[in-house]
């Protein structure tokens, strides 16, 4: 009976994925090819350790008209970034919604473990409030940062890694 389910369920998961993949990446609605670029995407992303909040916001970035530098610079291999960014260009939908949908699809600011791990320190054994009210006001506009929040959107360092959280996860 479970599998019946699941193969009913996967066309509608995969319909929805590549649906807000698109809109992550800026594609147009059924764009041919975009689940192959999508997918040449997430491996190329995989392949050079890229975090993925941070690629999607620079990318957004990119499609408002900023500079293409702070993208490139994710890629351990320029010329992989390079490639990818031109095959984006011929693929993207170019109309005045798109790069508001990115942005709505894309934060740039997410509660990252560490950062809550930090929060939650601070105020447990320091009674330190501050890190906690900071990052639930760069969270109430998560599709935003302000300058003085930019650390708020680092991965973390391996010794930062939050490898059980609360839930047990």
């Amino acid at each position: 009976i479970a599998e019946s389910q699941l193969t009913q369920f996967m066309p509608a998961f995969q319909a929805a994925f590549y649906a807000g993949l698109g809109k992550k990446l800026g594609l147009p609605d059924q764009s041919p090819g975009g689940h192959e670029f999508a997918d040449k995407t997430l491996a190329l992303l995989g392949k050079h350790a890229i975090d993925m909040t941070v690629f999607f916001d620079a990318l957004t970035g990119v499609a408002g008209g900023e500079s293409e530098q702070p993208l490139l610079a994710l890629f351990a291999n320029p010329s992989s970034g390079t490639e990818w960014l031109a095959q984006w260009h011929t693929m993207r939908a170019d109309d005045a919604n798109t790069t508001q949908t990115m942005r709505l699809a894309n934060p740039a600011v997410i509660a990252r473990n560490h950062r809550v791990e930090e929060a939650i320190v601070a105020a447990t054994t320091h009674n330190n409030l501050q890190p906690f009210l900071r990052l639930i006001e760069a969270l109430q506009n998560p599709f935003s940062c302000a300058p003085e929040n930019s650390e708020l959107q680092t991965p973390p360092l391996p010794q930062e890694r939050v490898t059980a959280t609360f839930c047990n996860t």
